[in-house]
């Protein structure tokens, strides 16, 4: 078996040393003391004094301690590391460790939350709309609230460190190869030429492979460096679940001034995101946040303000989308309410607002989809003769309470996510991709994030022979580890599918333009540019700000039962323009996927027994019995141009859908996820 498909877990040697992550059980302090008399013999412990490099996880230009170097600034940061052979005396000796602790168990809260926690902020402006809030009197107000999702471990998550002819060799499953080299350098003082990072099998993810393979990867080579023994650190599920990734909570408020025929004339949305105790990649998170919260409407005066909020929570803001599914949620259902103003059917008022093909940052886009996009669903879904017909019904009820039949409603979504980051992030690495043609006219691709899907492995063979004029058969992608293959930056917010399929088209234009001019091998190197390095300013927020944009209009229709007020989702329609499509099969799988996990965070689903979570199939484990409501997906298959993310832009707008639908069926403005029975009854017994 290949090493890049063994989990972490298989990986083992004899007389390997195991390891155990000791954490803090206060929220904010200090450590005083560590009394380790008592402890088993063959227990060893390894503080940040025992790091010779530097003690710390440095994540573009933001950066957090390895292990506690005296500070505690979250419960269950870490303190220390024990390690032993026999691991069954682990427990043991974290019971008999005796930590002391100089605190006022106090702690930065996010609700409320001081003015000097806030750690960065990102603005966008457009027009004066200070000035028409000043003279205005027909004013909507609203406040919108995400909590924290976890993630469910799909796959172990750990590290596994040999010394091999004098150098480090790390097993773990990361997204991130050359991060996990780098950052293991910096803890041990070392050259990165001293260590090979060998990426194992990362399972399907939410970010949590991005940065904490890195993080324990760095532990158990300290131990391997200061012992001479091999070492394997594996988290625990409900470590994984707690201390990797979460989706960052966010509370909205917006504000919007209409005039008498209820167009929008002014906006104002201050979002603020609970980004934990150490945040990272915190620019790029409000930057996606404050361009999908302005979307594609078309307001000539709009303010939006994102600021991140450190608080005493564990680190959790690298989670897929970074901020852009919290943000559209509160964008969308706070858009639906205003479209109630015009007197249009919401699924007319957006199209309305589509006219114009131009998204929050002034660029202007001429095949802009999204009409069409929102014709396919309200069609499929019979929108609007359902929409009319639920208003009817809801109109003439007395009270949820008294209702003796199932509760309807039916809500859409619309808008965009963006793929790759907005700008290149601040770094002096150089992100890039291989290719060699030889002589034979084989094409050979190398990625270092080195577990690339195959559904995208699929997409770069065809594309390299459309270019080439070569058989796809005859294009290899290469296996490796960052001894042979190249840096090419995190795999996450859709940089597998587009950006490095475009550094695969640049690679492949070179060499066929000097495949009849040089002689064969060909070898060439393309790195990432920032997004439309040409059309985008970020400083002013103006022009296109990714690589691509992936579209989608959702429309979702429930039921409420009024007895139990448990909401039923019977049906979803989604239409998706995320460019070219090689695979339509694949594509909608993925996309339902998303939904199905939407569709989990907006009802507040338990993990241990979900009706609409759908989980990956792994080795070893069964996928459970799912109740799961009809999907209906399509997409818009252009016949040219990058492909484009799925999961985020399907994830994205199905909650927002869910909750507007919901909130037409009882009459109620829901303004928060997610939302259950004891959730509604609580709206429903506030005084109306």
């Amino acid at each position: 078996m290949e090493n890049s498909r063994r989990f972490i877990d298989e990986f083992a040697s004899r007389g390997m040393l195991h390891l155990k992550i000791v954490r803090s059980d206060i929220p904010r302090g200090r450590v005083s003391s560590i009394e380790s008399t008592d402890l088993p013999e063959d227990i060893l412990i390894f503080e940040a004094n025992d790091i010779e490099g530097i003690n710390r996880v440095a994540v573009v230009e933001e950066e957090m301690p390895l292990l506690s170097n005296g500070n505690i600034a979250y419960e269950g940061e870490p303190i220390l590391l024990i390690a032993a052979e026999d691991p069954e005396t682990l427990d043991l000796a974290e019971r008999r460790l005796k930590i002391s602790y100089e605190t006022d168990f106090s702690l930065l809260a996010f609700e409320p939350a001081s003015k000097d926690q806030t750690v960065d902020t990102v603005r966008l402006s457009r027009g004066n709309p200070a000035k028409e809030f000043e003279e205005t009197t027909q004013i909507v107000e609203a406040e919108y609230r995400t909590t924290i999702e976890s993630h469910v471990s799909r796959a172990p998550i750990g590290a596994y460190v040999e010394l091999q002819d004098g150098r480090f060799t790390v097993y773990t499953p990361t997204h991130w190869p050359f991060h996990v080299r780098s950052t293991i350098a910096e803890v041990l003082g070392i050259d990165e030429s001293e260590i090979k990072v060998v990426q194992t099998n990362p399972s399907p993810a939410y970010g949590e492979k991005v940065v904490f393979p890195s993080i324990l990867a760095a532990m158990a080579s300290l131990v391997c460096h200061n012992t001479g023994k091999a070492a394997r650190l594996l988290l625990s599920p409900k470590e994984a679940e707690k201390f990797t990734t979460r989706k960052a909570p966010v509370h909205v408020k917006s504000t919007s001034i209409l005039n008498e025929a209820g167009k929008i004339i002014a906006h104002d949305t201050h979002m603020r995101f609970d980004v934990g105790a150490y945040p990272l990649f915190t620019k790029e998170l409000l930057q996606r946040a404050v361009i999908t919260s302005g979307s594609y409407y078309q307001v000539p005066n709009v303010s939006i303000t994102a600021e991140a909020i450190q608080t005493s929570a564990p680190p959790m803001n690298i989670y897929r989308g970074l901020g852009v599914s919290q943000s559209l949620f509160a964008t969308e259902v706070h858009f639906s309410r205003l479209a109630e103003f015009s007197q249009l059917n919401p699924g007319d008022w957006k199209k309305n607002h589509t006219k114009e093909k131009h998204i929050i940052t002034g660029a202007h886009l001429p095949n802009m989809p999204l009409e069409k996009l929102v014709d396919t669903v309200v069609e499929q879904s019979d929108f609007y003769r359902k929409h009319s017909a639920y208003e009817q019904i809801r109109k003439r009820r007395n009270s949820v309470k008294a209702s003796r039949r199932f509760l309807r409603g039916i809500g859409i979504a619309t808008g965009f996510t963006g793929n790759g980051f907005t700008d290149k992030p601040g770094t002096n690495k150089n992100w890039g991709i291989e290719a060699t043609l030889d002589k034979k006219d084989q094409l050979t691709i190398e990625c270092g994030t080195m577990t690339v899907p195959e559904a995208i492995k699929t997409i770069w063979k065809r594309r390299a022979g459309e270019i080439l004029g070569i058989s796809p058969e005859s294009v290899e992608i290469a296996s490796g580890d960052t001894d042979t293959l190249p840096d090419s930056g995190p795999m996450m917010l859709g940089m597998p599918v587009t950006v490095y399929t475009s550094l695969v088209d640049r690679c492949c234009n070179y060499i066929r333009k000097q495949r009849f001019n040089k002689p064969l091998p060909i070898e060439v190197r393309r790195n990432i540019l920032s997004a439309k390095r040409s059309t985008w300013d970020a400083s002013s927020f103006t022009g296109v700000p990714f690589h691509s944009l992936s579209w989608g209009a959702v429309v979702v229709e429930v039921q409420l039962d009024p007895l139990t007020l448990v909401p039923e989702v019977r049906g979803v329609w989604a239409a998706f323009d995320c460019g070219l499509v090689y695979n339509t099969q694949y594509a909608v799988s993925i996309a339902e996927g998303g939904i199905y996990e939407a569709l989990a965070w907006a009802m507040g689903e338990q993990r241990v027994n979900p009706r609409y979570y759908q989980d990956y199939v792994i080795e070893g484990h069964d996928t459970p019995n799912l109740r799961l409501p009809p999907v209906s997906v399509v997409f818009a298959n252009r016949a040219k141009g990058l492909p484009g993310g799925i999961n985020e832009i399907s994830e994205s707008l199905v909650p927002a859908a869910f909750v507007t639908a919901l909130s037409q069926a009882t009459g109620v403005y829901f303004d928060r996820i997610p939302l259950n029975a004891e959730t509604i009854q609580s709206y429903l017994e506030e005084p109306s």
